[in-house]
């Protein structure tokens, strides 16, 4: 895991505090995803094109709020090509309750949101321990096939708007880190994929399927909810605390 500098934090903190709900009250996790995230990102030579930084924000609506019957959105609204300090962005934002749900459910977005090893902030460590270690109990495999899928497809679809072989490679890279997952338990974001074809991704889909072991999911299922019952009870605590309530 690579801490970012609090110089870092400070490039962005700002915009992210500025474009949340007006009830949140935390700021959880913010992390990069994207071409950064796969050691991949270039700042510095346009002939190979720029690559923008994807910032991945957990944050948490006020239990208060949610007590009260107030509808909450799972999502505050993506924003895209963003400039700050001479740098793009993209970000995207997500409640924590939704989160969780996502999580559950093996959605790969948000399992590399969270186990991303380039870390801004994050109170959610413990969960992110949690997934780690238990990575393949995670029924990952729906969602990154679809994923793959649609990369694939693109590759023909967008041919006129993004190289078609930077589609494929994106599925190879997809298909190889949730074959690691399930062949050797880790989570890795060093995937090397060069000119890889078509035919190499469905031959990786089809290595997966044969060693895919669903696992234990309502043992997982049970940990994830408690702990966003921790975060939402502490929340609460802290409210009454200050007299808020």
């Amino acid at each position: 895991m690579t801490i970012k500098t609090s110089h870092d934090l400070l490039d962005i903190e700002d915009y992210i505090i500025n474009h949340l709900p007006s009830d949140c009250n935390t700021i959880l996790h913010i992390s990069e995803v994207g071409s950064f995230m796969w050691g991949m990102g270039n700042e510095n030579d346009p002939t190979k094109g720029i690559s923008e930084h994807d910032i991945f924000v957990i944050y948490q609506v006020s239990t208060k709020s949610i007590l009260s019957g107030y509808r909450i959105k799972d999502n505050s609204p993506s924003k895209h090509d963003i400039t700050i300090n001479g740098k793009q962005f993209d970000f995207s934002f997500m409640e924590i309750g939704h989160f969780i749900n996502l999580l559950i459910k093996g959605n790969i977005n948000v399992i590399w949101g969270l186990t991303s090893p380039l870390i801004y902030k994050s109170n959610v460590n413990d969960i992110k321990e949690y997934v780690s270690k238990n990575i393949n109990h995670f029924n990952i495999l729906p969602s990154a096939i679809g994923m793959a899928t649609s990369s694939l497809n693109d590759s023909v679809k967008r041919a006129s708007v993004r190289p078609p072989q930077k589609c494929i490679n994106t599925a190879y890279r997809t298909l190889i880190w949730t074959k690691q997952v399930y062949n050797e338990d880790v989570i890795n974001y060093l995937v090397k994929c060069e000119n890889v074809t078509e035919e190499r991704c469905q031959n990786v889909i089809k290595e997966i399927k044969e060693v895919y072991v669903d696992g234990d999911h309502n043992i997982m299922e049970l940990y994830l909810r408690n702990a966003l019952y921790t975060i939402r009870y502490n929340d609460l605590s802290s409210t009454r605390e200050r007299g808020s309530i």
